[in-house]
C-alpha cells in the first residue's frame, strides 16, 4: 500500500470517527432534554399528590381524581393512576440515564482512538464538521 492510500485511508476513520462523535453530541443533548422533561413530570405528579393543583390541558376521566395523563414514548397521551405515572416516570428516567452512560462511554473511546491516532487535540465542532464536509474540486 501506497503512502498516499494510507493517508486516504487514516482520513477516512477519523471523518468517520468525526462523524460518529458529532452524533453522540446530538444524542446526548437529546437525552438531557428528555431527563429534564422526565424529572418536571415527577416534579409535577408530586406537587398534585401534595394537594397543590397542577393546571393541565385535560380534566382526568369524570369522577376518577386519582388519574393522571402520561405521553408515552409514541406521543399518545394516556390516563393511568398516579402509582402507574410515578413507575413509567422512573423507569423511562433510568433508561434515560442507562443510555446517557452508554453514549458517553462510547464517546470517551471514540475521542481515545481519535487521540491514538495523533492529531485530535483541541479539535472543536467546527473544525471537525469543516473536515468532515470538505469536498475536492475539480
Amino acid at each position: 500500500m501506497t503512502t498516499l492510500e494510507e493517508l486516504r485511508e487514516r482520513l477516512v476513520e477519523v471523518e468517520t470517527d468525526g462523524q460518529r462523535l458529532l452524533d453522540i453530541k446530538a444524542e446526548i443533548i437529546m437525552s438531557d432534554k428528555e431527563r429534564n422533561s422526565l424529572r418536571e413530570g415527577a416534579r409535577a405528579l408530586k406537587k398534585q399528590e401534595g394537594g397543590q393543583p397542577e393546571r393541565t390541558l385535560w380534566p382526568a376521566a369524570p369522577g376518577d381524581g386519582q388519574r393522571v395523563w402520561v405521553m408515552q414514548h409514541s406521543g399518545v397521551a394516556m390516563g393511568v393512576s398516579r402509582e402507574r405515572a410515578a413507575e413509567i416516570i422512573q423507569k423511562r428516567q433510568a433508561e434515560e440515564e442507562e443510555r446517557t452512560q452508554e453514549l458517553r462511554e462510547e464517546q470517551k473511546q471514540i475521542t481515545a482512538r481519535l487521540n491514538e491516532k495523533g492529531g485530535v487535540t483541541g479539535i472543536g465542532d467546527g473544525l471537525l464538521k469543516a473536515m468532515i464536509n470538505l469536498k475536492d474540486r475539480p
